[in-house]
């Protein structure tokens, strides 16, 4: 078992929400520690004022230690690994929004640890990290320019942002271990916009599968349609709205923990805390026969997706949903439109849809019987050691983390419970 630590950035306290990301490191936690890694991680603490954060999140194995200055990110690294006798295997990645990019560069390169990095979006091409312009069109997966953002009030601010990831990654390269993105759709975007990265790139998927489930053909006179995911226009909840109020003899289901209601449509409350039932045990449960997943965003991955395949659910899709499409596209599990009103005509064809859907069923592709969490570390061999002077003292700021702490205990709608350590780190 090792004794080692990994230090880890992400842009959000891990623990506590339910989207992809999070999601992700919190069961790549889960990992190390099975391996008998520590695992500290740092969220930055928005800045109100100026681009520089002022505060940091800890967590320690999961548990919320408090806030501290940002500053002293590169001494309770040291203090950690000092005071539990560890050697410092690597820094873990996730996610730089709100991080100092350059403070964490002079850090990598002062301390001489190896770096992997996690793709879960496209903030390494643009702050606007879902790629989708201010005025809510998609916009692509290239880097920002005077051209193709001419009209975007995020193109100033872009540009400047892809050459500071740009100088980023040339600085550390000889530094990075590995690159992780979840799919070869994202593969393609980092090796064609980051060409001298690519022998650092490795496509890890985020979930295994196994077996092949038989699926019956469709029983009702009503289709079971769903929405599943965030309420928001991005991810296509807009085009659900209009579906919903456009087609006939269907019945029509959200599963998430969203508050809007919309007319026709049963909520299900489904989120990460649903006493360890999955979603595809919600989409059984209700024999849900397709799901619209249309998201605006090019996904780099999607759990939602593969959670529909696992239930055999048939995915209805648009041209731009990324690896969603990809997927679609290569596993023939659904059906992709270039408009929300062919979809919607589609579905109202009745007896069209009923049989494609069937013959998916018949003879599925891709039926998963189960999936399960890709258990690949991708870890350096061996970590080193790095002395801490013991003059050095942190503190951490009790105001600010009790005020933290306190609002997470009483607001904790969609998300995990906070797990809170019982002492500083």
């Amino acid at each position: 078992m090792a004794n080692e630590l990994i230090v880890t950035f992400t842009h959000t306290n891990y623990c506590l929400h339910s989207a992809g990301t999070e999601k992700f490191a919190r069961e790549y936690s889960e990992l190390l520690q099975g391996e008998g890694y520590t695992n500290l991680a740092f969220f930055a603490i928005e800045p109100r004022l100026g681009n520089t954060p002022k505060y940091t999140g800890v967590i320690l194995d999961d548990f919320f230690m408090g806030i501290y200055n940002y500053a002293r990110i590169g001494d309770i690294i040291l203090y950690v690994a000092d005071k539990r006798k560890l050697k410092i295997n690597s820094f873990c990645i996730q996610h730089l929004k709100n991080h100092d990019v350059d403070m964490i560069n002079r850090l990598i390169r002062k301390l001489g640890i190896k770096v992997n990095i996690f793709i879960h979006d496209f903030f390494s091409l643009c702050i606007n990290h879902r790629m989708i312009d201010s005025n809510g069109e998609t916009c692509g997966h290239t880097p920002p320019d005077d051209k193709k953002c001419a009209d975007c009030k995020f193109r100033k601010e872009g540009k400047k942002h892809y050459e500071l990831m740009s100088v980023f990654f040339k600085s550390i390269y000889d530094d990075i271990h590995k690159i992780m993105v979840p799919s070869e759709f994202v593969f393609e975007i980092m090796k064609k916009n980051y060409p001298f990265l690519e022998d650092r790139l490795y496509v890890r998927p985020h979930l295994k599968f196994k077996g092949s489930r038989e699926l019956n053909p469709v029983k009702h006179k009503k289709l079971h349609i769903a929405y599943i995911g965030a309420q928001i226009k991005d991810k296509g909840f807009s085009e659900w709205e209009k579906l919903s109020s456009c087609v006939r003899n269907c019945q029509l289901f959200y599963f998430g923990f969203g508050d809007i209601k919309t007319e026709g449509v049963q909520n299900i409350y489904v989120s990460g805390t649903s006493n360890g039932k999955r979603m595809e045990d919600f989409l059984r449960e209700k024999e849900i026969d397709c799901a619209l997943l249309w998201s605006h965003c090019g996904e780099t991955y999607s759990y939602v997706y593969y959670e529909m395949a696992t239930a055999g659910v048939f995915v209805m899709t648009n041209t731009t949903g990324g690896n969603i499409t990809q997927e679609v596209k290569n596993k023939k599990n659904g059906k992709i439109f270039d408009s929300i009103e062919d979809c919607i005509d589609w579905i109202n064809s009745g007896e069209t849809a009923v049989c494609e859907i069937n013959e998916y069923r018949a003879n599925p592709l891709f039926a998963p019987l189960a999936y399960m969490v890709n258990d690949e570390l991708c870890l350096p061999d061996e970590g080193i050691e790095i002395p801490y002077n013991d003059n050095v003292k942190i503190k951490k700021k009790k105001i600010i983390s009790g005020l933290y702490t306190l609002k997470h205990r009483l607001s904790d709608k969609g998300e995990i419970k906070l797990k809170i350590g019982s002492a500083d780190i």
